[in-house]
């Protein structure tokens, strides 16, 4: 370990400081790069653009990025699922058997390309004529499939699309907000302290009901047995409380585990 006297460069001011400056990192036994203003004035930035995020959209921006990611997930899927109910049976069919076979003239178009690298590598020219030719009833094939087939049922789709994932979003991100304040209101603060006061602890760690580990204390969650989605007039109800790990709490959503 150096001495504290000694001088270290800060990566982001450039100033030579001595180590006393500069955070210990106990487990890697060594210092940070950069010194511990600098590692100040850098949280008060990232906290502040946090602030910024959340008086402009209501949420964080990881929570924001996960919502859109859901939200799209299920906005597609149900765009999907409206748009080929409306088809026929025999245009449904179609539509799907020509996705298949796009799906086979892409993975062709990619071997082609692959075999003919190899072959350009090992100095085969013989058979490049052959993998050029497939790629190009590929290409053509994958084109004819999207133009006539599969590309007007994919643009309705997104048409659907387009208008389904606002009405998704907003309905997410009123729901998340609404979770939030439950869950700094001071009513559930003092149940959750009531609640885990009742709850005895085995060698000083509380137990998860859900997959019987042991949870230290700044992993302990209180979970719902009952959703508060699905049950809200249980919300503030002991009785269908549980301690949970944040892992196994977050994991389940609000399906109901270990229900008999």
């Amino acid at each position: 370990m150096p001495g504290l006297h000694q001088l270290k460069k800060c990566t982001l001011c450039g100033k030579a400081l001595r180590h006393s400056s500069f955070r210990y990192i106990k487990y890697f036994n060594g210092w940070r790069a950069i010194c511990k203003r600098c590692e100040a004035q850098e949280k008060k930035k990232k906290r502040h653009l946090v602030e910024q995020h959340v008086q402009k959209h209501g949420v964080t921006p990881k929570i924001r990025e996960r919502i859109e990611r859901e939200v799209t997930q299920k906005a597609r899927q149900q765009a999907r699922e409206t748009v080929l109910s409306g088809l026929s049976p025999e245009h449904r069919k179609r539509y799907r058997w020509a996705q298949w076979l796009s799906q086979i003239c892409g993975l062709v178009l990619l071997l082609s390309i692959l075999f003919g690298l190899f072959g350009l590598i090992r100095g085969h020219f013989d058979w490049l004529a052959l993998l050029l030719l497939t790629g190009v009833i590929a290409v053509a094939g994958k084109g004819y499939l999207n133009r006539h087939h599969t590309g007007p049922v994919d643009s309705e789709i997104s048409r659907h699309l387009g208008s389904i994932y606002p009405v998704l979003y907003k309905e997410q991100l009123r729901e998340r907000i609404e979770y939030e304040r439950f869950y700094r209101s001071p009513e559930w603060r003092i149940m959750r302290k009531v609640f885990l006061r009742t709850k005895k602890k085995i060698n000083d760690c509380y137990i998860c009901e859900i997959c019987q580990g042991a949870i230290w204390h700044t992993d302990v969650t209180v979970d719902h047995f009952k959703p508060r989605s699905k049950f809200p007039d249980l919300a503030l109800e002991i009785t269908n409380l549980r301690t949970a790990h944040r892992r196994c709490n977050s994991s389940k959503g609000d399906t109901i585990v270990g229900e008999e």
